[in-house]
């Protein structure tokens, strides 16, 4: 890698650098062969301390939503609309009742920092609404239940 001249305490030493691996290297000092750690001054070691967080530290979900319950499977006369992943309801843009169109936009969710439009996979009236704002649902859990009559 290297020869260096060190000075040290005002005595001049020739240093051969073999190898460097991360803080870990291999120089020969005057002839003889020295396995040394370096560390930079300044430079906070980075990977033990992720080491540590992880090994010490809690995951803590601060005023996390609590989880919907999961809807029991539909009729079959009803059609479900299923969540398309993970996420959290933003605003549910129908009622139970209403009159919708297939491709319309029915649920708001934020999933991965991004709000996403859920559109009606058919058309029909709107028999049951089975999530409410800010219920975390999981991928295809039935948001509602479209009667297609």
């Amino acid at each position: 890698m290297g020869e260096y001249i060190f000075t040290i305490g005002g005595k001049e030493y020739k240093v051969d650098v073999k190898e460097m691996t991360g803080d870990l290297a291999t120089v020969v000092i005057d002839g003889k062969e020295v396995s040394i750690t370096i560390k930079q001054l300044g430079k906070k070691d980075v990977v033990k301390r992720r080491i540590r967080k992880k090994a010490t530290m809690p995951v803590v979900q601060a005023a996390a939503p609590a989880p919907v319950q999961v809807a029991p499977p539909p009729s079959s006369k009803m059609l479900p609309v299923r969540a398309p992943l993970p996420g959290v309801v933003l605003k549910i843009l129908v009622a139970e009742g209403d009159r919708i169109t297939a491709g319309q936009d029915i649920v708001v969710m934020e999933a991965m920092k991004m709000e996403n439009q859920i559109q009606a996979t058919h058309g029909g009236i709107v028999a049951k609404i089975n999530v409410k704002q800010d219920d975390v649902v999981q991928q295809d859990d039935v948001l509602m239940e479209i009667d297609p009559s």
